[in-house]
């Protein structure tokens, strides 16, 4: 299965944009967006904000919105029953 994180940063890595540049045009933490890209959710700060940060960051790399918030939601839930 790919990571919500490794979709993500592949998506942005291809579109040559920085972290730098995501984080200023969403007003989101680089600390933030490395966490997901990382898949280190723990250090968000808290399910909805997560859920909205990856909506918005999935958004402005044009990716279907609903289908990484359907993997995170899976990834966490696979995560948890570990």
């Amino acid at each position: 299965m790919v990571s919500v994180g490794a979709s993500i940063k592949e998506t942005r890595e291809g579109k040559k944009i920085s972290l730098n540049t995501v984080s200023q045009n969403l007003h989101i933490s680089i600390n933030f967006l490395e966490s997901i890209e990382n898949d280190d959710f723990s250090k968000m700060p808290g399910e909805a904000y997560t859920i909205g940060y990856i909506r918005s960051y999935s958004n402005y790399l044009d990716l279907n919105a609903d289908d990484i918030v359907k993997l995170y939601k899976e990834q966490v839930f696979f995560a948890n029953q570990k």
